[in-house]
Parts: structure tokens; sequence; C-alpha cells
């Protein structure tokens, strides 16, 4: 059951329900994919500590971009779901885990290990946030809604799904020698 548990119409908080998103494990991912990013680098013999404030910088800098995409594609596709900013916030973040493993095996594997462990991390991020969504998306009884409706709201499922794999590689690339 990938369901999040609600009470009183308020969703319960990520200590009491394992399903519900928070930001911990993509905090803790994106502060690691600086850290990471500061490794491939010095191994490389290319670090500077001005890359590291890039690095960072144009992280954050794509979050918000992508963040603000998908509310505003909810807002001119006219989709109401239960999905708040933090959530978003949350699913979009977990991209980093899979960087943070890929440029990790990059450093021991070079770039077979890089790409072979993005893209099965991919495969699994968009395989989750597909299963995840659609229960935030797509309402327990979607009948009411047009069959239009329910097609917006499944290509916004895919584009939040299919976004993550090339941000990934996007934000990683450029760390593998």
């Amino acid at each position: 059951d990938w369901s999040v548990k609600y009470e009183q119409d308020v969703p319960l908080q990520p200590r009491y329900e394992k399903n519900a998103p928070d930001l911990y494990i993509p905090t803790m991912a994106f502060l690691t994919y600086v850290v990471m990013a500061g490794l491939a680098l010095g191994t490389q013999e290319r670090f500077t500590h001005e890359q590291l404030g890039i690095i960072a910088s144009s992280a954050l800098a794509w979050g918000v971009f992508e963040i603000l995409v998908h509310f505003i594609t909810l807002y001119v596709t006219n989709l109401d779901t239960s999905l708040r900013i933090f959530d978003l916030l949350a699913y979009c973040g977990y991209k980093y885990v899979g960087i943070n493993a890929a440029v990790g095996v990059s450093l021991i594997f070079s770039r077979f290990g890089y790409y072979s462990v993005l893209i099965y991390f991919s495969i699994s991020l968009a395989f989750f946030l597909i299963r995840s969504l659609k229960l935030r998306v797509i309402p327990e009884g979607h009948t009411s809604y047009t069959a239009s409706g329910n097609k917006r709201r499944l290509y916004f499922i895919l584009f939040v799904a299919g976004i993550q794999p090339l941000l990934m590689w996007w934000l990683s690339y450029h760390l593998i020698a």
C-alpha cells in the first residue's frame, strides 16, 4: 500500500507514516551531492573552492526552476491535487540520492559504472514517482473526473517522473572524468 494515511483530512506526519514524503533524505542527499562533487573534482585535480559554490548554487537554481515549472504546469492544466510545495520538493529531491550513487561509483568504475548506476537509479526513481504521485494526483474515487482530466493528470505524473533522469544526468555529467 503506497498511499499516505490521513487523520481528519490532514496527512499524518512522516514520523508516524512511512509513505509520507519528508525533506530529510532530499536535504541530506543535496548536501552530500555538493561534498561528492568536491570529492570527484578533487580526484580529477579540478577542485577549486569556487566550484563548490557554483555547483551548489546551480543545483539549487535548477531545483527552484523545476518546482516552478511543475507548479506552473499544474496551474495551466487546471489540475487540483493534494500535492503541496514541500511534497513536490521532497519528491523532486530524491534524484540526488541517485546522483550521489552514480558519482560515487564513477570514482571506482569510471564512465561505465556511472552510466550503469545512473540508468538503474533513473528507472527506480521514475517507477517510485509514478507509483507515489499517482496516489496524490489521481484521487481514489476518480470516476467523477473527465477522461481528459485524467489524461492531463497522467501526463503531469509522467512529466515529473520523466524529467528526473534528465536532471540527474545534467547535474552530474560534468563531474565524471
